[in-house]
């Protein structure tokens, strides 16, 4: 895997699992992002980037990650984790969306 994927992905991940817990002023624009992902996943059917990379031999970054610290557990439960990671992400900004909008 080239490490300039490898740092982009995981920048990328750091700043996606941040997103619940920035300030609640900025959620009218935050709680976008993992719906955005989701429509770029589907048209591109996966990441953009790793598709870039042919070090991949075929895997997910999220493939790549998750294989020494779980084993081999299969391509179509990593892919599952990783939509229900974006769907617990959304819930997350949307429930602090809302509670500022109630609340303010």
């Amino acid at each position: 895997m080239k490490i300039s994927t490898t740092i982009i992905h995981l920048i990328f991940l750091i700043f996606f699992l941040s997103l619940p817990v920035w300030p609640e002023h900025l959620m009218y624009i935050v709680r976008w992002f993992p719906v955005g992902l989701t429509v770029i996943w589907f048209i591109f059917n996966g990441c953009p980037l790793t598709k870039i990379d042919k070090s991949l031999d075929d895997q997910t970054f999220t493939e790549a990650i998750t294989k020494p610290l779980l084993g081999d557990i299969g391509k179509e439960r990593i892919i599952a984790l990783t939509y229900i990671l974006l769907i617990v992400v959304t819930i997350l900004c949307n429930a602090n969306y809302y509670n500022y909008i109630y609340n303010n």
